[in-house]
């Protein structure tokens, strides 16, 4: 192995010290009263971040599995689903829908656009028998936020289902799921809240518990039904064993601990910091001839994607790993081959991070012939974290 790396992908992230300090304990079994004690109080803290009154579980598994167990849970076959696409995340869900039985009704938007609320309302006014939306809140494909706010109201006034994908917004980003009328969000544990991989945190409101219950169809799974789960959460809840497999204890455990910290932090703060360190990270890219490929006003926090020359990206990045120790992501899908993605997410949304990357993206352009500016980056992103 060679010498650890700094971590400015979009995920996994940097892990926070106090996180990591969890790890070498000893396992707890995934049931018993203690267990029971800890998984309760996660899930409380979950539900503040998710800001919802509705019931949290935790699915142990990567986050396109709980997309998907939402998939299988809410979509019977040929069922008509809004799906809204302007990035490589949300073609995949278009894929989910499929895999599952459903018809998906495509509202897109270019890479780097939003679809509007608007835009998702003339579809439901077009196709009227659409039973759910899903949507994307932070396409981290294209640097994007969508409207979610937005969109989950249109939802509720029409009346169906919304979904909303925030693994790359969870912690980092401003999620209101009760008062912006989502249904089901999948958040995630070790992106913006800096956890371990592993450990899937899911809100789940009553429309689709009620969903659940009236299905025509039967649900072609036994782990990833949501009818078992609730079996088990009412029926071996006293036993501390809410959950229809065994858990990552230990990985729910330092997720348990990165939501305390980050309730500690206080949410508006650790928001706000994400928006200043992506801010810094974009004007100083600016600075050194890197054009952000998002309008401010629509870009995410926690992702940013850079237009590079056509064809540099592998050079760019290849310098960075290997001489600078500091990884950032790869262009996806339409934007692979001219971009770069540089996250800025927990630990990483800060100046202890966002300056020496800069500094290393400085001396990386240099190096392969393009003109920069020593220290120019560095000292406009220091501008905005003063101001900050």
């Amino acid at each position: 192995m060679s010498s650890r790396k700094t971590l400015m992908i979009p995920g996994p992230s940097e892990v926070d010290p106090r996180v990591l300090a969890t790890l070498p304990v000893p396992v707890i079994p995934h049931y018993g009263a203690d267990w029971a004690e800890a998984y309760d109080r996660t899930l409380e803290n979950l539900k503040k971040i998710f800001k919802t009154k509705e019931q949290v579980i935790i699915f142990p598994g990567p986050g396109n599995g709980a997309n998907e167990l939402v998939a299988l849970n809410v979509i019977e076959p040929g069922d008509k689903v809004l799906n809204v696409v302007n990035g490589m995340f949300g073609e995949t869900l278009s894929d989910v829908i499929r895999v599952y039985g459903g018809r998906p009704v495509e509202t897109r938007a270019e890479y780097g656009q939003v679809v509007s609320a608007a835009e998702v309302e003339r579809t439901l006014d077009r196709e009227r028998d659409v039973k759910a939306i899903f949507a994307v809140h932070n396409e981290t494909s294209a640097g994007v936020e969508n409207p979610i706010w937005d969109i989950g109201r249109v939802a509720r006034k029409h009346g169906v289902i919304c979904f909303a994908d925030a693994i790359s917004s969870f912690g980092g980003m401003n999620i209101d799921a009760d008062d912006w009328g989502i249904d089901v969000c999948v958040g995630y544990g070790s992106k913006c809240l800096g956890g371990i991989n592993g450990a899937v945190p899911i809100m789940i409101g009553k429309r689709i518990w009620e969903q659940v219950e009236s299905r025509r169809t039967p649900i072609l799974s036994r782990f990833m039904s949501l009818k078992v789960w609730k079996q088990f959460f009412e029926g071996w809840g006293s036993l501390g064993h809410p959950h229809p497999t065994s858990m990552p204890t230990t990985v729910i455990l330092a997720m348990s601990e990165a939501v305390r910290l980050a309730l500690g932090e206080g949410l508006d703060k650790r928001y706000r910091r994400h928006y200043v360190a992506s801010r810094a990270l974009r004007e100083g890219c600016r600075k050194i001839g890197l054009t952000p490929l998002v309008e401010e006003e629509i870009r995410s926090n926690t992702v940013t994607v850079i237009g590079v020359p056509e064809g540099s990206d592998v050079k760019i990045r290849d310098i960075m790993e290997k001489k600078f120790n500091i990884m950032i992501g790869f262009g996806l899908s339409k934007l692979k081959g001219r971009s770069v993605r540089i996250a800025t997410m927990g630990l990483t949304a800060s100046p202890f991070y966002v300056l020496p990357t800069l500094s290393a993206l400085e001396a990386t352009l240099a190096e392969i012939g393009l003109p920069v500016t020593e220290g120019a980056a560095v000292a406009e992103a220091s501008k905005v974290f003063h101001a900050g």
